[in-house]
């Protein structure tokens, strides 16, 4: 089972890739990258068309997290939580 939010998160980056997140004032170690992939949303929309990428990340100890960042404003959501 997972709990969806799409909530805004700070991702943090080092030369290897990346190292952890900031959620609701928490910081979250990324352990390992377990998935990666792109989605295009909104193409048939007036609004016009959102690309993401998105990231399934285990956080060391403390569980499985699928982030994205919508390419189009620049900004990193914590999309789920998978329990």
């Amino acid at each position: 089972m997972s709990k969806l939010y799409h909530e805004p998160i700070e991702v943090e980056f080092t030369k290897d890739g990346f190292r952890s997140f900031r959620w609701r004032g928490n910081y979250y170690r990324i352990q390992r990258v377990c998935g990666l992939w792109r989605e295009r949303h909104g193409w048939w929309s007036q609004e016009g068309e959102v690309e993401r990428l998105h990231l399934r990340v285990e956080a060391h100890n403390q569980g499985i997290y699928d982030l994205y960042r919508d390419r189009t404003k620049g900004r990193w959501y914590l999309e789920r939580i998978w329990d």
